[in-house]
Parts: structure tokens; sequence; C-alpha cells
């Protein structure tokens, strides 16, 4: 952490880490030869194939933060690299088994970027707002966009406080997301909005 200001702080992380696969990915359907002998896994809606020979999966993760406080405003935005040695990601081979589509785990060296925004502006005593946003990418080295990405978003809620009580609404926006991966469809935009109300009841 470097303070640049006494309003300004800027942030370095460097992280390496490692993870062994998962049973999932080295046993589904093991040494499948036909796909029409595929066992569906029915919560992903496809056919997973597995891979007994993959290696470790290895990250080199880095997070450059800059912090702004400025009393009436704060601010946190991020962005991130992260690079990967052997990427273990399921892919969509372009074959179905039994109107289901395949998916295979497949091992390769991939890099992710991205950028988070968080700010956060109080109105009054009791009332704030708050806009935040992220966008990432994800890329094979040899085998284009990595699947099922989120898209692009950035939201904004308003929220009311009281001694006890809160009430907030939050209406967030995702882009169209139009590089979904080999054999994947892209989706289109779409907003949500959500309303609630928090209540804390003192017991002593």
């Amino acid at each position: 952490l470097w303070d640049l200001k006494p309003q300004i702080t800027l942030g370095l992380s460097i992280s390496r880490s490692q993870r062994a696969p998962s049973v999932e990915e080295l046993y589904s359907n093991f040494d499948l030869g036909d796909p029409a002998d595929c066992v569906i896994h029915f919560a992903t809606g496809a056919c997973e194939v597995g891979n007994v020979d993959f290696a470790e999966e290895t990250s080199l993760n880095t997070d450059l933060t800059l912090y702004l406080d400025y009393g009436l405003l704060s601010a946190t935005i991020t962005g991130f690299y992260n690079r990967f040695d052997d990427y273990i990601g399921q892919v969509t081979t372009g074959m179905d088994a039994g109107g289901f589509p395949v998916r295979e785990y497949q091992q390769d060296d991939a890099h992710f970027r991205g950028l988070e925004v968080d700010v956060n502006f109080p109105i009054n005593d009791t009332a704030s707002l708050r806009v935040f946003g992220d966008i990432i990418r994800g890329n094979f080295d040899n085998n284009g966009d990595v699947p099922r990405m989120p898209p692009n978003r950035i939201g904004v809620e308003l929220s009311v406080s009281g001694e006890q009580w809160t009430v907030y609404a939050t209406l967030l926006h995702a882009f169209e997301q139009d590089k979904p991966g080999s054999f994947e469809f892209p989706t289109k935009s779409w907003s949500r909005l959500d309303i609630g109300a928090d209540y804390t009841i003192a017991t002593s």
C-alpha cells in the first residue's frame, strides 16, 4: 500500500496459487467412447466429459487498486490480470448426446483481465447513493474466448437508514455478451430491480 495523498491510496497485490483438478474434471463420463452412452448432468443440462491426464492448474494474479476518500465521496477502483498455466475450462464441442450438448473439460493456458469500480456518495445523514460496475474478459491461448463469462455490468443503489432499519433499491444492468465462447450462444442485455428492507430488533 502507498499513501500518495491523505485522500488517495494505491494498493498492489501479487499472488501465486495452484489447485489440483476436481473429481468432476477428472472422472466425469471417463473414457466415453460414444456420446449416446453419456450420463447426463441434469443440473447443467449437458454431457460433461473429464480427463484423467490433467495437471495442476497454476495462476499468477495481479491486482492494482486505487482507493479514494474525499469525505463526501469514496471510491475503490481495481484493475486485475490473472495468468493461468494449464487452466481447466469446460468447452462445448458442438456435438450432442440425446439433445444435450457435449462439454469437455479441457486444459489450456489462459488469461483474464478486468476492472471493478465501486463509488459511494452520502446524500445526507440517512440516505446514500452507490454506483458500481465490473468488466471481465477471459481468453484461452489456443481456443478463443473462455465460455460462460459474466457480461459487463453497471448498477446503482439508493439506501435510506434509520436507527434500526434500512430500506434500499438496487438497479443492475447487464450488457449483451457477444463473446460467449466456442459453440455457445450470445446473450441479450437485461436489467434487474431489487427492493428490500432490513430491521434490527434489540433482544437485550
